[in-house]
This record gives structure tokens, C-alpha cells and sequence, in this order.
């Protein structure tokens, strides 16, 4: 690697880093590339540790980098590190091993003893870069379903479903969140509710209401790659008002030329079981998974 130079952050490496990231997130549906400002912010947070971020330059133009979070376990007295791994621009894969080697041997000089890694089947060949390096299989988070809006099952409702109407439907909304998710705070559910950056640009954002009462509510956005439109919120009081409003989704959808709709769902989430279900029942099908490969330093 004698032509190429690893740098550690610096501010001026932002615009770039974007740029590579954003070629990521346009074939991967489980990664969204944050843009400029928002990294500034988490990078301004009390947490971050510039020396987990390293930068590959080759003739003085970036070509990839690589960065890790720790995470310290107050009661168990360990650290663990998560990483994406690297990304690299093509021309220079062989990159991908030294930033990773190079961010390995920080870690541990930091006392980091378990390094993570979330990586799906969908992601390039990323899962086998993985295991190629030493990580192996821990347990999968979350399973990745795929619908057609050419060909799935329409469930007709008897109710009224609208478009979402900020004034008259967000606190019913925000409540029914606060209802389903009693572990998560209200700023994260509130946050949820909000997003519509330009990362994510909404499609529709549906609701299924019984008089004054929600009994469902629906979000699709346009995903991070030119495939796929996503389904990113979904919320109902049974099967039959989630099959409908899923059903409605796709009827968007493919009025608006969206021919593929992915959701991801946890398998750890009792709400997102339930939608699994009914999602297939429209027409989604399983595709892959969102594992958690480990590898201990």
C-alpha cells in the first residue's frame, strides 16, 4: 500500500465520505447515508472518538474509510466496538482489508474486546468479507421482506382510510406509538413519527380511522436505493385493518411506479411478528436477513 496514506478524522473529510457512503446506500437497502450536517451533529456529541474513524487516500483523493462505535458496559466493566466495515471505491478493494487491520488494532489498543458487525446477504459480498476476516454468526435481528405492487392481494376496507393529517391525526398517532413501544422514549418515538428528511422522502403516510379513532396507520418512503420504495411505519389494531392498510399502500405504490416494496421487521418485536404475518398474506416474501456477526480481539 505503499501509494496509499490512512488518515484519522478530520471535519474537511465529510462532503467525501458522503459521497462514497451515498454509492452504498443506492445498492443497499439496510444502509441510509446520512448527509453532511447530520454527521457534523453526531459527530459533535460528547461520545465520539475521532481515532475510530479512519480515512484511506490514495494521490490525495479519498478512496474509502472505515469507522467503529464503542460501547462501554458499565456493569459488566467491557468494551465492545460496532463497524459497517469498509467502504471502498472500486478500483480499491484490496483497501478494505487495511482499514479494517488498521481499525482492529486501535480497538484493541483501546481495550475494546468484541468487535460487531450487522451485514445482510443483500449487501454485495460484504457477509463473506466478514467472515473472511474472522467474524462469525451471533443471532439475526431483523428479516427483510419484498412485495410486488404488480401482483399481490387487495383486502378492501370498509372504513375510511386518508392521507395523514398533521393537525387532526399526530398526538392520536404518537399515542397509539406510545401504547405499542411502552420501552421506547417519547423523544424516539417522536423522532419516528417525524422522519422525513431528505433521506426520507415520503411516498404516503395513510390512516384508517373508525369515527375519531385510529385504528391503523401506514408510512411508505422512498428507499436509499433506486429499487425499492419502503414501507417504514406501520401500526394497527388487528390483522384484517393491517392487511387492508398494507393493501392500500401498495395501491400508491404502483399508481406512482414503485414496482418493488420492501419492509424489515425484528424478529425480537411481538408488533413486528404480527405484521409479518399479514404482510405475507398480501404477497411479501421473505428474501433475506439482518445478522449480527461478532468477532472477539
Amino acid at each position: 500500500m505503499s501509494d496509499y496514506v490512512i488518515k484519522s478524522y478530520d471535519e474537511s473529510f465529510l462532503k467525501k465520505q458522503v459521497e462514497i457512503g451515498t454509492i452504498y446506500s443506492k445498492k443497499w437497502l439496510t444502509f441510509t447515508q446520512s448527509n453532511v450536517e447530520k454527521l457534523r451533529q453526531i459527530y459533535s456529541q460528547d461520545n465520539f472518538d475521532s481515532d475510530t474513524r479512519l480515512y484511506c487516500f490514495k494521490d490525495k483523493e479519498m478512496v474509502g474509510y472505515i469507522s467503529a462505535t464503542i460501547i462501554i458496559d458499565e456493569e459488566k466493566n467491557t468494551k465492545r466496538a460496532n463497524t459497517r466495515l469498509a467502504f471502498v471505491l472500486p478500483g480499491h478493494e484490496k483497501m478494505f482489508y487495511t482499514l479494517y487491520s488498521q481499525l482492529e488494532e486501535i480497538l484493541k489498543e483501546k481495550g475494546v474486546s468484541v468487535i460487531t458487525t450487522t451485514q445482510s446477504k443483500m449487501n454485495d459480498n460484504y457477509y463473506e468479507l466478514a467472515e473472511k476476516i474472522g467474524f462469525i454468526y451471533e443471532k439475526t435481528n431483523v428479516e427483510i421482506f419484498i412485495g410486488s405492487s404488480n401482483s399481490f392481494k387487495e383486502f378492501e376496507s370498509d372504513l375510511p382510510i386518508s392521507d395523514f393529517n398533521r393537525e387532526i391525526n399526530y398526538n392520536l398517532a404518537l399515542k397509539k406509538l406510545k401504547e405499542t413501544y411502552k420501552n421506547s422514549t417519547e423523544e424516539a418515538l417522536t423522532n419516528y413519527l417525524n422522519l422525513t428528511t431528505t433521506t426520507h422522502k415520503p411516498i404516503s403516510f395513510r390512516v384508517m380511522k373508525d369515527g375519531d379513532k385510529i385504528v391503523a396507520f401506514c408510512r411508505t418512503r422512498v428507499s436509499s436505493t433506486d429499487r425499492f420504495a419502503q414501507i417504514d411505519l406501520l401500526l394497527s389494531e388487528g390483522s384484517e385493518f393491517r392487511k387492508q392498510i398494507i393493501s392500500d399502500a401498495m395501491v400508491i405504490c404502483k399508481n406512482k411506479g414503485y414496482e418493488e416494496v420492501a419492509v424489515r421487521l425484528s424478529i425480537h418485536d411481538q408488533n413486528d411478528i404480527e405484521n409479518a404475518k399479514d404482510f405475507v398474506s398480501v404477497g411479501f416474501e421473505k428474501i433475506t436477513m439482518e445478522d449480527r456477526l461478532v468477532k472477539k480481539l
